[in-house]
């Protein structure tokens, strides 16, 4: 506020300043239209897409405001909505914020793009915002040598998903690069566990790497790719430290702005068997 002040005040006084237009292009990038899309990467199909937009002086901008919504496949791009946003800054120098609620979608990947047209430059600048609509999680660990489970799971209740699809792609270091092979597919039981046998030769370059896997299911697809590690354990493990549960603890984000609520869930598996109506007690540290 201080500085759109002061550079004003010196327009004022001086317009005819030789000088005057250091000022003036000053004055102009604080006003620069400017409009940012912010929101998570993923969603539900159960919970409405909201999504936080930041934005100033947009009302310098000629051409109408408005938001494309478009479902992706491959290269494929099909407009599902159209929303118009015609907001008038309180300061043309200082970002408002207000909401946009896309509403519920189906399972999916999804673009968000406001596309404007710069009447100086006449180019086309687009800010396009991408995220997924899914139902599914997982995790993974190495439960025994060369054996791999994954879990598939709810991704709002946490409850097993049964017959879901786990492709499994183990990957080799040939040619200076890893390489993935033919995948193998596996269908989860009741418990949501899949278990993958790796026989794979991989010689010495193998870097603890295995390779990864997709989840889906029926039309839920667009769960990103899951890399899979050689982990460690002990085998000579003491037969009272079995019965002990195992927990796997998954957060929304792994990234979080200050004020920002962190949702989380956890997965109590003792045995290869859910836990259930257990009470545990979770500890957050700073």
């Amino acid at each position: 506020i201080k500085a759109y002040d002061w550079l004003q005040k010196g327009i004022d006084k001086d317009p005819n300043y030789y000088r005057i237009d250091i000022l003036k292009n000053r004055l102009a990038d604080l006003q620069q239209p400017t409009l940012k899309i912010s929101g998570k990467d993923i969603y539900t199909t159960n919970n409405p897409v909201k999504l936080e937009v930041l934005y100033k002086n947009l009302e310098a901008v000629s051409e109408p405001k408005t938001f494309r919504l478009y479902k992706t496949s491959e290269d494929e791009y099909t407009v599902i909505k159209e929303i118009q946003f015609n907001k008038t800054s309180a300061k043309t120098y200082i970002e408002d914020k207000d909401s946009l609620d896309i509403g519920k979608l189906s399972t999916g990947k999804y673009k968000l793009a406001y596309i404007s047209l710069d009447a100086e430059t006449n180019k086309s600048n687009q800010n396009i915002y991408r995220f997924i609509v899914t139902d599914l999680t997982s995790f993974w660990r190495n439960s025994k040598e060369n054996e791999y489970e994954v879990f598939v799971v709810d991704r709002t209740s946490g409850k097993p998903i049964e017959n879901a699809t786990v492709d499994v792609y183990p990957e080799i270091y040939k040619d200076n690069k890893w390489q993935a092979m033919n995948p193998t597919s596996i269908k989860t039981d009741k418990l949501g566990l899949a278990v993958y046998k790796d026989i794979t030769d991989r010689g010495e370059k193998s870097n603890n790497r295995i390779g990864y896997y997709k989840v889906s299911l029926n039309a839920d697809t667009c769960l990103a790719k899951t890399q899979i590690y050689k982990g460690y354990y002990n085998y000579r493990a003491n037969v009272n430290e079995s019965n002990k549960p195992s927990i796997s603890i998954l957060s929304d984000r792994s990234i979080y702005r200050p004020g920002q609520t962190v949702y989380f869930k956890a997965i109590a598996v003792n045995k290869d068997k859910p836990l259930a109506k257990e009470k545990l007690t979770i500890e957050l540290y700073n």
